[in-house]
């Protein structure tokens, strides 16, 4: 599974909640809905006439959000898992045996899906990509 690149050193803030409105985890990175702000270009685009560039965006859009469909439903291992939560291993093994956490694995090979990760909260050093989003809101 492909990793979003994130590039440069901003100031540091705390992690956005992953079920806020708005935000997307890819690879437990937090990121700003660029889908949604894609297909409402792609809206403002065929406002002003501009079908084709309107269709390249909704098409990227597309493509964005089967990779992030595609991301969540990843089963992972324990230790992956282990590095993208913040948990450790042993946190998540004793989830998936209570039951806390859906084995998708084998019994003795667990995994996870990384859409089932809980997450610890964490201080996020913002991705060029967020910085310019965040820039244009």
């Amino acid at each position: 599974m492909g990793r979003i690149a994130t590039a440069g050193k901003a100031a540091v803030g705390l992690l956005p909640d992953a079920t806020s409105p708005g935000t997307v985890v890819i690879n437990g990175e937090v990121h700003m809905d660029l889908v949604g702000k894609w297909r409402e270009e792609a809206m403002n685009l065929r406002d002003w006439g501009c079908d084709n560039h309107a269709d390249a965006i909704e098409r990227c859009a597309a493509e964005l959000e089967a990779h992030q469909r595609e991301a969540e439903l990843e089963a992972m291992t324990i230790e992956d898992a282990a590095r993208e939560s913040g948990y450790s291993t042993s946190a998540l093994y004793k989830k998936v045996a209570s039951g806390q956490l859906q084995n998708v694995g084998r019994k003795n090979a667990p995994r996870v899906r990384r859409s089932d990760l809980p997450r610890k909260a964490r201080t996020h050093t913002p991705s060029l990509a967020d910085r310019v989003l965040e820039r244009a809101s």
